[in-house]
């Protein structure tokens, strides 16, 4: 057997473990968010230092206007998509490091935002993705997720994004893919009772532009 893959392996089987039975590291940005590996990673491939660093390079000189299918044709699949209705697609690509577990997460990647195939927006700073898990109230999420579904329900595109805060109180997670683009999701429905919001598996995202509601995407509906 080949002893890279045998290394590699079990670099990865510590790594679960020591999530699993370890402490979980809390984001130096706020205090109620926590870093999960298990949601929103994907393994990294063999070559993934020399394709970082072409990531990296690449991302650099993109303008805005850029070609969609040129970009795919040079970085090729992205590590995570994010795709709204409204013919917007975010694509992310790993161009740094911030752990050795052989894992991508978002916060390793640069966001590339795309309107109708043309690219819009960008964002490599690590800073730009709002993590993956965040502490609750054990006594009042269940009262809570269920008027922010309903409150969810009931707003219309367009609605200013003061006007959202207001109504829903502070997000759990809010992503800055670009300049004057926010993504914020709020909790919805419980898909476990472990004190925690999975932005995965409890969520639903608002995609907010220019300070305006843009599209909202249901819980259960967007990828991991």
């Amino acid at each position: 057997m080949n002893v890279g893959y045998i290394v590699f392996s079990g670099a990865c089987l510590l790594v679960g473990l020591a999530f699993q039975y370890g402490d979980l590291g809390v984001d130096d940005n706020d205090d109620d968010v926590v870093d999960d590996p298990s949601s929103y990673s994907r393994p990294v491939g063999e070559d993934w230092q020399e394709r970082q660093a072409a990531n990296s390079a690449y991302v650099v000189t993109l303008n805005a206007g850029a070609d969609l299918n040129d970009v795919l044709n040079l970085l090729g699949e992205p590590d995570f998509s994010q795709d709204f209705d409204n013919n917007i697609k975010l694509l992310m690509y790993r161009t740094r490091s911030e752990t050795t577990d052989f894992l991508t997460t978002h916060d390793e990647t640069a966001v590339l935002i795309f309107r109708d195939d043309r690219l819009i927006g960008k964002n490599d700073s690590k800073d730009w993705f709002g993590g993956t898990r965040a502490q609750v109230n054990t006594s009042t999420y269940a009262t809570e997720q269920a008027e922010n579904n309903r409150k969810i329900g009931e707003l219309v595109m367009g609605e200013s994004r003061l006007s959202i805060i207001n109504k829903l109180g502070r997000p759990d997670f809010i992503d800055y893919p670009a300049e004057n683009m926010e993504i914020l999701s709020y909790r919805t429905h419980s898909q476990s009772l472990d004190g925690f919001t999975s932005r995965e598996e409890a969520t639903s995202l608002l995609l907010d532009e220019e300070g305006l509601l843009a599209k909202t995407i249901p819980g259960r509906q967007h990828p991991g």
